[in-house]
Protein backbone atom coordinates (compact mmCIF):
# COMPACT_ATOMS: atom_id res chain seq x y z
CA UNK A 1 0.00 0.00 0.00
CA UNK A 2 2.70 2.29 0.78
CA UNK A 3 4.00 1.78 -2.95
CA UNK A 4 0.44 3.36 -4.10
CA UNK A 5 0.93 6.22 -2.46
CA UNK A 6 4.54 6.72 -3.78
CA UNK A 7 3.28 6.11 -7.19
CA UNK A 8 0.65 8.85 -7.38
CA UNK A 9 2.81 11.36 -5.55
CA UNK A 10 5.65 11.38 -7.88
CA UNK A 11 4.09 12.20 -11.21
CA UNK A 12 2.72 15.41 -9.28
CA UNK A 13 6.63 16.76 -7.90
CA UNK A 14 7.19 15.90 -11.57
CA UNK A 15 4.50 18.74 -13.10
CA UNK A 16 5.46 21.28 -9.80
CA UNK A 17 9.34 21.22 -10.68
CA UNK A 18 9.07 22.30 -13.93
CA UNK A 19 7.26 25.19 -13.02
CA UNK A 20 9.43 26.35 -10.08
CA UNK A 21 12.61 25.83 -12.58
CA UNK A 22 11.41 29.26 -14.34
CA UNK A 23 12.41 30.92 -11.17
CA UNK A 24 10.57 34.15 -9.88
CA UNK A 25 12.72 36.92 -12.22
CA UNK A 26 10.98 34.91 -15.75
CA UNK A 27 8.64 37.61 -17.24
CA UNK A 28 5.27 36.26 -17.60
CA UNK A 29 2.40 36.65 -19.76
CA UNK A 30 -1.44 36.82 -19.11
CA UNK A 31 -3.76 37.46 -22.06
CA UNK A 32 -6.89 38.45 -21.27
CA UNK A 33 -9.59 39.24 -23.86
CA UNK A 34 -12.62 41.23 -22.52
CA UNK A 35 -15.84 41.35 -24.20
CA UNK A 36 -18.35 44.45 -23.61
CA UNK A 37 -21.05 45.95 -25.77
CA UNK A 38 -21.22 49.26 -26.05
CA UNK A 39 -25.20 51.12 -25.95
CA UNK A 40 -25.81 54.73 -27.59
CA UNK A 41 -26.61 57.27 -24.84
CA UNK A 42 -30.20 58.17 -25.19
CA UNK A 43 -32.15 60.58 -24.21
CA UNK A 44 -35.75 61.53 -24.68
CA UNK A 45 -37.29 65.29 -24.54
CA UNK A 46 -40.66 66.10 -23.54
CA UNK A 47 -42.59 68.85 -22.29
CA UNK A 48 -44.19 68.83 -18.60
CA UNK A 49 -47.37 69.22 -19.41
CA UNK A 50 -48.03 68.96 -15.53
CA UNK A 51 -46.70 72.35 -15.09
CA UNK A 52 -47.49 73.41 -18.49
CA UNK A 53 -51.40 73.63 -19.14
CA UNK A 54 -51.24 75.17 -22.04
CA UNK A 55 -49.60 72.80 -23.82
CA UNK A 56 -51.12 69.80 -25.58
CA UNK A 57 -49.24 66.38 -26.22
CA UNK A 58 -49.83 64.89 -29.52
CA UNK A 59 -48.85 61.02 -28.59
CA UNK A 60 -48.76 59.64 -32.22
CA UNK A 61 -45.79 61.77 -33.15
CA UNK A 62 -44.37 63.51 -29.75
CA UNK A 63 -45.31 66.83 -30.99
CA UNK A 64 -46.83 69.54 -28.78
CA UNK A 65 -49.31 72.51 -29.62
CA UNK A 66 -48.79 75.44 -26.96
CA UNK A 67 -52.18 77.60 -26.98
CA UNK A 68 -52.10 81.37 -26.10
CA UNK A 69 -55.62 82.10 -25.52
CA UNK A 70 -56.88 85.11 -27.37
CA UNK A 71 -55.26 88.30 -26.44
CA UNK A 72 -55.91 91.70 -27.44
CA UNK A 73 -53.54 94.25 -29.21
CA UNK A 74 -52.85 96.69 -26.47
CA UNK A 75 -51.35 93.51 -24.34
CA UNK A 76 -49.11 92.74 -27.17
CA UNK A 77 -48.15 96.25 -27.33
CA UNK A 78 -47.36 96.55 -23.43
CA UNK A 79 -45.44 93.00 -23.39
CA UNK A 80 -48.31 91.75 -20.95
CA UNK A 81 -48.16 88.34 -19.29
CA UNK A 82 -51.36 87.74 -21.14
CA UNK A 83 -49.40 87.66 -24.34
CA UNK A 84 -46.96 84.72 -23.52
CA UNK A 85 -47.26 81.42 -21.64
CA UNK A 86 -44.46 79.16 -19.64
CA UNK A 87 -43.48 75.64 -20.11
CA UNK A 88 -40.58 73.37 -19.43
CA UNK A 89 -38.55 71.43 -21.53
CA UNK A 90 -37.54 68.16 -19.69
CA UNK A 91 -35.19 64.69 -20.10
CA UNK A 92 -37.06 61.54 -20.31
CA UNK A 93 -35.01 58.09 -19.91
CA UNK A 94 -31.81 59.29 -20.57
CA UNK A 95 -28.99 57.21 -20.21
CA UNK A 96 -27.22 57.96 -16.60
CA UNK A 97 -23.73 60.09 -16.87
CA UNK A 98 -24.78 63.01 -19.18
CA UNK A 99 -23.23 66.12 -18.61
CA UNK A 100 -24.24 68.39 -21.06
CA UNK A 101 -27.30 69.47 -22.76
CA UNK A 102 -27.50 72.06 -25.64
CA UNK A 103 -30.88 73.03 -27.40
CA UNK A 104 -30.95 74.92 -31.01
CA UNK A 105 -34.32 76.32 -31.91
CA UNK A 106 -35.39 77.07 -35.74
CA UNK A 107 -38.75 77.18 -37.54
CA UNK A 108 -39.88 76.97 -41.02
CA UNK A 109 -41.83 79.65 -41.03
CA UNK A 110 -38.40 81.95 -40.93
CA UNK A 111 -37.56 84.77 -38.62
CA UNK A 112 -37.55 88.44 -38.36
CA UNK A 113 -34.57 89.12 -35.50
CA UNK A 114 -35.08 86.62 -32.71
CA UNK A 115 -38.69 86.38 -33.37
CA UNK A 116 -40.32 83.67 -35.19
CA UNK A 117 -42.76 84.90 -38.01
CA UNK A 118 -46.52 84.00 -38.21
CA UNK A 119 -46.81 80.93 -40.31
CA UNK A 120 -50.46 82.28 -41.55
CA UNK A 121 -50.98 84.65 -44.89
CA UNK A 122 -54.24 84.75 -45.73
CA UNK A 123 -56.93 87.79 -45.16
CA UNK A 124 -57.60 86.64 -41.23
CA UNK A 125 -53.87 86.53 -40.18
CA UNK A 126 -52.03 88.98 -37.64
CA UNK A 127 -49.63 90.92 -39.33
CA UNK A 128 -46.58 92.59 -38.14
CA UNK A 129 -46.31 90.04 -34.67
CA UNK A 130 -43.81 87.33 -33.92
CA UNK A 131 -43.28 84.84 -30.92
CA UNK A 132 -39.79 84.35 -28.83
CA UNK A 133 -38.32 81.76 -26.56
CA UNK A 134 -36.67 82.89 -23.69
CA UNK A 135 -35.80 81.12 -20.31
CA UNK A 136 -38.31 82.15 -17.71
CA UNK A 137 -35.29 83.92 -15.40
CA UNK A 138 -34.68 86.00 -18.04
CA UNK A 139 -36.13 89.58 -17.96
CA UNK A 140 -37.38 91.71 -20.63
CA UNK A 141 -37.15 90.87 -24.46
CA UNK A 142 -34.16 88.29 -24.09
CA UNK A 143 -35.39 85.66 -26.90
CA UNK A 144 -33.41 83.07 -27.73
CA UNK A 145 -32.33 83.49 -31.60
CA UNK A 146 -33.99 81.01 -33.59
CA UNK A 147 -31.20 80.53 -36.31
CA UNK A 148 -30.45 76.40 -35.67
CA UNK A 149 -26.82 78.49 -34.24
CA UNK A 150 -27.83 80.13 -31.42
CA UNK A 151 -27.00 77.45 -28.13
CA UNK A 152 -29.05 77.30 -24.92
CA UNK A 153 -26.65 75.20 -22.68
CA UNK A 154 -28.72 73.46 -20.15
CA UNK A 155 -27.19 74.24 -16.29
CA UNK A 156 -27.30 71.32 -13.89
CA UNK A 157 -29.98 72.14 -11.72
CA UNK A 158 -32.01 72.07 -15.64
CA UNK A 159 -30.11 68.85 -16.39
CA UNK A 160 -32.09 67.51 -13.90
CA UNK A 161 -35.72 68.96 -13.14
CA UNK A 162 -36.18 70.62 -17.28
CA UNK A 163 -35.73 74.19 -18.58
CA UNK A 164 -38.49 76.35 -18.27
CA UNK A 165 -39.18 78.88 -20.78
CA UNK A 166 -41.18 81.52 -22.03
CA UNK A 167 -42.73 81.95 -25.41
CA UNK A 168 -44.05 85.35 -25.94
CA UNK A 169 -46.06 87.20 -28.47
CA UNK A 170 -44.38 90.67 -29.35
CA UNK A 171 -44.38 93.06 -32.29
CA UNK A 172 -42.25 92.75 -34.84
CA UNK A 173 -41.52 96.20 -36.66
CA UNK A 174 -42.28 98.98 -34.11
CA UNK A 175 -42.67 101.13 -37.16
CA UNK A 176 -44.59 98.57 -38.92
CA UNK A 177 -48.29 98.08 -39.61
CA UNK A 178 -49.83 95.59 -37.30
CA UNK A 179 -53.04 94.02 -38.13
CA UNK A 180 -55.21 91.25 -35.23
CA UNK A 181 -56.21 88.33 -36.48
CA UNK A 182 -55.08 84.65 -36.52
CA UNK A 183 -51.18 83.53 -35.65
CA UNK A 184 -49.84 80.34 -35.83
CA UNK A 185 -46.07 78.87 -36.24
CA UNK A 186 -44.15 75.75 -35.45
CA UNK A 187 -40.48 76.12 -33.55
CA UNK A 188 -38.22 72.80 -33.51
CA UNK A 189 -36.18 72.02 -30.88
CA UNK A 190 -32.92 70.28 -31.63
CA UNK A 191 -30.68 68.68 -28.52
CA UNK A 192 -27.53 67.85 -28.20
CA UNK A 193 -25.94 65.64 -25.62
CA UNK A 194 -23.24 63.63 -24.60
Amino acid sequence: MKRNKSVLTAPLLGLILPLASHGAAAPTEINVDFTATVIETTCNFIIDTAVSPAVKENTRNSQYTLTIPNVSLDKIISEDPAAQSNFTLKTDNCSPGISAISTKITSSAGRTGNLINNSLSNSTAATNIGMGFKRQSDSGNNFITPDNATTITWSSDERSAGLPLTVALRIVNSSGTTSTGEFESTATFNFTYN
